[in-house]
């Protein structure tokens, strides 16, 4: 049993590693509110950022949805901060940093 969770606890911490190290491509989800009516326009605002994956709008709580994936988390945190939550009309947004070991089907 001691074997087991020791292995275990390697290869998570193996994984912290190569994702600190390797920086391998974080992804985050981001749930935008914006002023009412804006929403086209900073749909297609941010649409031109080279790491959002996916732009959309909804309905429910939040106005938009935008999926970014870049080369590292320093690029990841620069579109967040400096480019998509400077946005005018984007009132708030609630950020979700994917942890790339739990779960996923998606291959973008």
């Amino acid at each position: 049993m001691e074997y087991n969770q020791s292995a275990r606890a390697f290869r998570k911490r193996l994984k912290y590693l190569m994702l600190v190290f390797f920086d391998i491509m974080p992804t985050a989800y981001i749930l935008v509110n914006c002023t009412l009516g804006s929403e086209e326009k900073i749909i297609n605002e941010i649409a031109k950022l080279p790491d959002v994956k996916e732009v959309r709008g909804t309905y429910g709580v939040h106005d938009i949805f935008v999926k970014v994936k870049s080369d590292n988390t320093e690029t990841m945190n620069h579109t967040i901060t400096n480019k998509i939550r400077k946005v005018p009309g984007i009132t708030s947004t609630v950020t979700l940093v994917v942890i790339e070991e739990q779960g996923g089907k998606g291959d973008t």
